[in-house]
């Protein structure tokens, strides 16, 4: 019989205030573990079944989530408040079925899957890998100048970020309020496998110089895979590079790129009108709001926040001609 999923541990939590609530810090550390998490296991297909559905998992989740308030100046005519949340999560798989390292939880593509393994976070990015020395060199095909695709997959990214934190500013002066709130997200690896596939097609900036060759840095592999110990100097086209190395007929593992941006979240001014003589209107305010306005990052996909499998989904981390994040512009009366 099936059982609902558990979940213990410990939640430590304080709420502090100072100088008559003008500075507020409220800070809580989890560690929280979920038991009888129900699974799909696999089971011989001689059963006449391919999985069975049970409790089978183990999961913990620990971190920390923090909140700081204040309100730095305040008079009569200006005030200026901000808030910071900083939240940091590390989640592991403890224990599958018995017998199982690793499940499936979504085969997005076939170099590439997001997989529940014993030891790593779950949702880890599962699929193809290069084939390297015992020192992480590449592996060069004498033939091709190209590196060699392992025939062994494995983990090659976390999609999760290693810590999130958003910057709150609101300024008041008089009838104005301008307000602005920064996002900030550190690490989580991503599958660009848009960018990857327009690169294969020569439609990438990077693919603009392509009349030249590149000589790819690694080692030699013999006959049998093995490193040959020489340094590779093959030169290959480079179309040929975008196309077998960054593009996606390489492994899936070069396309993982790291997620973190800053952005602009949202930007609002405001003026409420001055109302105090009038009978008949209580209260005026006209706003402009800006949303996603600004982003830095490095990562070269089409938007790193964005994921193929939807916000409804517990898995993510891949980008595959999913839309990006919307930039708006609100005006109103109120």
């Amino acid at each position: 019989d099936l059982k609902p999923e558990r979940q213990k541990g410990i939640e430590l939590g304080a709420d502090i205030r100072f100088y008559d609530n003008r500075l507020r810090l409220d800070a809580t550390y989890y560690n929280q573990k979920s038991v009888d998490i129900l699974l799909s296991q696999p089971v011989a297909q001689s059963s006449g079944f391919e999985v069975l559905y049970t409790n089978a998992g183990e999961m913990v989740n620990k971190g920390w989530e923090i909140s700081l308030d204040g309100t730095p100046v305040r008079n009569t005519d200006f005030s200026w408040d901000i808030g910071i949340n900083f939240s940091k999560n590390k989640n592991e798989v403890l224990a599958l079925a018995n017998g199982v390292d690793e499940i499936n939880i979504e085969t997005a593509f076939s170099s590439i899957g997001s997989y529940a393994i014993v030891g790593q976070p779950y949702g880890a990015l599962y699929g193809s890998k290069w084939s390297r020395t015992s020192d992480g060199k590449l592996l060069i095909d004498p033939d091709t100048g190209l590196p060699i695709v392992s025939d062994e997959r494995g983990n090659i990214g976390n999609p999760f970020p290693d810590w999130l934190m958003n910057i709150r500013n609101s300024f008041s002066y008089k009838g104005f309020t301008l307000s602005g709130l920064l996002d900030i997200r550190q690490g989580g690896d991503i599958w660009a496998g848009t960018y990857a596939r327009l690169t294969r097609h020569g439609v990438t900036e990077i693919t603009e110089d392509r009349n030249e060759t590149i000589v790819i840095e690694g080692v030699l592999a013999d006959a049998n895979g093995e490193s040959t110990g020489q340094a590779n100097t093959i030169a290959v086209p480079k179309w040929q590079y975008y196309v077998n190395y960054l593009g996606d007929f390489g492994a899936a593992e070069q396309a993982v790129y790291d997620g973190s941006w800053i952005r602009l979240r949202e930007l609002s001014l405001n003026y409420t009108f001055d109302l105090k003589n009038k009978k008949s209107l209580k209260s005026l305010s006209v706003f402009a709001t800006g949303r996603n306005l600004w982003l830095k990052t490095d990562y070269p996909g089409v938007d790193p926040e964005t994921s193929l499998t939807g916000s409804s989904s517990n898995v993510s981390g891949f980008d595959y001609f999913n839309n990006p994040g919307t930039k708006s512009y609100i005006f109103g009366v109120k």
